[in-house]
């Protein structure tokens, strides 16, 4: 596969003007199955499509999402296979820029589902996570999963889980936004 390059270009700002590309290097950390690429591509289309109220549920070859469609009042139900990421993480990243406003704000996601989701994922692939689901509740975001915890004789997944209220989910934002600048990574959400 190639390293995206021409897909990766000048991303355009709201104003309509270009953005610092992507560097080779930035290109192939976006491609990989990370929780914190595979909930950013989820919480873009979260985003862009009006969506509130999501369950996120991570199955053998992939997530499932259950969300309200802002238009019709009704939840939907979407499938987001691991076979069909990088085409997803692609598609993201050229239309980036479009349809950044105009989506329904969460409390619990101040800045959009793509940047929280985005750093939940971060802290998931720190756990090590693995068979994950985010419940959005009406005053928190609830995540739970499975991570290794090593005893004296081996490695086992024991069961996680953690509310972030509104307040948390700033401070999780806060601390994304902060890593990414300090990794010269652009800081979308921030500027929103």
């Amino acid at each position: 596969m190639s390293d995206g390059a021409h897909v990766f270009g000048p991303r355009r700002s709201n104003n309509g003007s270009a953005q610092n590309p992507l560097d080779a290097a930035q290109r192939q950390r976006l491609l990989q199955p990370t929780y914190q690429n595979r909930l950013r591509v989820i919480g873009r289309r979260m985003d862009v499509g009006g969506y509130r109220w999501l369950n996120v549920m991570e199955v053998d070859g992939g997530m499932l999402v259950r969300a309200m469609n802002r238009g019709q009042r009704d939840f939907e139900l979407m499938e987001f296979p691991d076979d069909g990421f990088q085409a997803m993480m692609i598609e993201a990243l050229q239309t980036r820029g479009d349809g950044e406003h105009g989506f329904v704000r969460s409390p619990l996601a101040p800045t959009g589902y793509e940047d929280m989701l985005r750093a939940i994922g971060f802290e998931l692939d720190q756990r090590i996570a693995k068979m994950i689901a985010i419940v959005e509740c009406r005053t928190q975001m609830f995540v739970t999963g499975m991570a290794p915890q090593s005893n004296s004789a081996n490695t086992v997944y024991t069961h996680f889980d953690f509310g972030l209220t509104s307040d948390q989910v700033q401070t999780v934002l806060d601390t994304a936004f902060k890593r990414r600048r300090a990794h010269g990574a652009p800081t979308a959400g921030a500027a929103r």
